[in-house]
């Protein structure tokens, strides 16, 4: 013998909205009321009640700052970064990030505030001077030399000879 289905209503779906919208009504009506009512505090509360539930002190971990400046997240290779320290000096920061849309990578060098001219507005603004550009993978090194060679001259004669006298002290 074969069992019979039960049968199922059909609804249409006007009536299965209207239940929907009855159901989330309900739902707010539930959380507005629960947002509004103040429970009561454990101290407010009869301490020989049994329900008096003692709630242990816990003091928040306390907030660490991060002291170091965040890390590149691509790695320099060492050449790009002999070729700045060569140019510039050591104190100038480096950083280099791919591009996915093209066979070249973005290569920055972070002007010191010792050394750059940029106004105390930019720093404001952006706090450091980048200076970055677009390198094919094709031109490399080369690029990067032809980058800090930039740099140093877009500083001025007074700010590279500042940066090539540290330099040299560096080398004694």
């Amino acid at each position: 013998m074969a069992k019979a289905k039960p049968k199922v209503k059909e609804i249409t779906t006007d009536e299965l909205l209207r239940e929907v919208v009855v159901e989330l009504k309900q739902t707010n009506k539930a959380l507005k009321e629960l947002t509004e009512s103040k429970p009561t505090p454990p101290a407010a509360m009869d301490p020989k009640s049994e329900n008096t539930v003692e709630e242990p002190l816990v003091t928040p971990p306390p907030v660490v700052e991060p002291t170091a400046p965040p890390t590149a997240k691509y790695p320099v290779p060492s050449e790009y970064r002999e070729i700045v320290d060569t140019i510039l000096n050591k104190e100038f920061g480096l950083e280099m990030e791919p591009l996915s849309d093209q066979p070249a990578f973005q290569v920055s060098i972070i002007v010191p505030k010792i050394y750059s001219n940029a106004t105390d507005n930019h720093f404001e603004m952006y706090k450091e001077d980048r200076r970055s550009r677009t390198i094919k993978y094709s031109d490399g090194s080369n690029g990067v030399r032809e980058w800090a060679d930039t740099v140093l001259k877009n500083l001025g004669t007074e700010i590279s000879t500042k940066i090539s006298l540290a330099r040299e002290q560096v080398k004694t």
